[in-house]
């Protein structure tokens, strides 16, 4: 008799136990399921796409993606009256160390522009700076696979998220403001414009080339045309002006140019179909830029977005000789570097 009853105890025990252990995976997948997808992703991404683990990082750090509602564009014209649009200009370079020469150019332009702050960032800066704001996510992950030899690269992306946070101007460091910001750019707006160079022809194919080594179909058919309404030509991306912070065409870049990185493959092939130049332009540069505001502008419409013809009408100029000269003396230029470089690092 107490054999039996100790044994109606035992089983009762284990029933009871194995319905708590389901109840609690039950609720576990269940709060898997209605985890929001679209910001997360499994990391992966080293030297050969071959490291997988089961890691879960945010797409973007949630703080930032609060900025503005992104589905309502009303809510966002509304809200962006009522901020105070940035006066920084943006420039990065991988030391503060300039040449005097360079350095007399930012002056003239500083007092060109009164009222702009001229912000100078070097590869600790710029490194800080993603650390402090995307930490911990996908766009961290990106940023950190890219090689260190490939400053450009990771100066690409810096300048995209930079503006994402704080809003203002980019400019490259061999580039000048000709006619003063305050005279041309209406601080209500962002401003797109348009290069000289035509995305159908080698460029697309270059990028074709590039992109046929990631997991992933990129729409790389344009329907906003140039100024003459005749060719397909890539925006400027070598100077930017966003005013402020939150700007939804920005995230859009900077989420196409994190899979873009995550997703490329290292591989003997990749390296050698493939040159240097093409790579950094195609996976960050003016081409990545490109293809991700064509496809941001065919879903969604901007109303505080203006279009200044080809090169910003001569406002800016473009790779001043003086000063590339100077510049490339402190570092070879990226496209000098040799193929078979890897663009990622393994984290």
């Amino acid at each position: 008799m107490v054999k039996t009853c100790i044994l109606i105890v035992v089983f009762g025990l284990v029933a009871f136990g194995l319905l708590i252990v389901r109840f609690n995976i039950s609720e576990f997948v269940e709060s898997l399921s209605q985890y929001p997808k679209e910001q997360t992703q499994v990391v992966g991404a080293t030297t050969n796409n071959t490291n997988i683990t089961t890691a879960v990082l945010p797409v973007f750090p949630e703080a930032l993606i609060s900025l503005y509602d992104n589905n309502n564009m009303t809510n966002r014209t509304q809200q962006q009256q009522q901020q105070t649009p940035s006066r920084i200009v943006w420039q990065t370079f991988w030391t503060k160390e300039l040449p005097e020469s360079v350095q007399k150019v930012r002056g003239k332009m500083n007092r060109r522009n009164k009222g702009y702050d001229f912000r100078l960032y070097d590869d600790d800066d710029v490194q800080n700076f993603m650390k402090e704001h995307f930490s911990g996510t996908r766009v961290y992950q990106a940023f950190q696979s890219i090689n260190p030899k490939l400053g450009a690269m990771k100066a690409d992306f810096w300048r995209y998220c930079v503006l994402y946070v704080y809003g203002g101007v980019y400019l490259d460091m061999d580039s000048i403001i000709l006619l003063p910001l305050r005279r041309w750019v209406n601080n209500q707006f962002s401003v797109l414009s348009f290069e000289g160079n035509v995305w159908e022809g080698t460029t697309r194919k270059q990028c074709l080339q590039v992109w046929k080594h990631i997991d992933r179909k990129i729409d790389s058919n344009f329907t906003l045309f140039g100024p003459d309404n005749n060719t397909t030509n890539l925006f400027v991306q070598w100077a930017l002006v966003f005013p402020f912070p939150g700007n939804p065409i920005l995230k859009e870049v900077i989420l196409f140019v994190t899979d873009l990185l995550l997703e490329w493959k290292d591989t003997p092939q990749s390296l050698n179909e493939t040159t240097m130049k093409s790579r950094v332009v195609c996976l960050t540069g003016p081409s990545a830029f490109t293809v991700a505001v064509q496809g941001a502008l065919k879903r969604n419409e901007y109303p505080n977005l203006q279009f200044r013809g080809y090169d910003y009408e001569k406002s800016i100029l473009c790779k001043k000789a003086l000063v590339q000269k100077a510049l490339d003396q402190l570092k070879p230029r990226y496209d000098s570097l040799p193929k078979n470089i890897p663009v990622l690092v393994a984290p």
